[in-house]
């Protein structure tokens, strides 16, 4: 069975002994969304901040195929044109 993202960074800092212990990078594979979710989660208390779900898209057959997190600080506007 192939390591998770976030064993692959416990197993980075056990050897780097410095810096974040969960720390991203371009490239990272995920095996579900709940495990991406749980490794930025843990990124982003490192730093100080939450993160959250937002928007997703879905294809022709009704499947997810993006999901959006953001931090748990975004705003979103939503902007109306034309008479009340």
């Amino acid at each position: 069975m192939n390591p998770t993202a976030l064993e692959k960074a416990l197993k980075s800092y056990a050897i780097r002994k410095n810096g974040l212990v969960v720390q991203p990078t371009v490239g990272t594979h995920f095996d579900s969304m709940a495990e991406a979710f749980e490794f930025y989660n843990l990124y982003s208390w490192q730093i100080g901040f939450g993160i959250r779900y937002d928007r997703s898209r879905r294809n022709s057959q009704r499947t997810k195929t993006i999901q959006d997190i953001v931090c748990g600080c975004t705003v979103s506007f939503l902007f109306h044109f034309g008479p009340p």
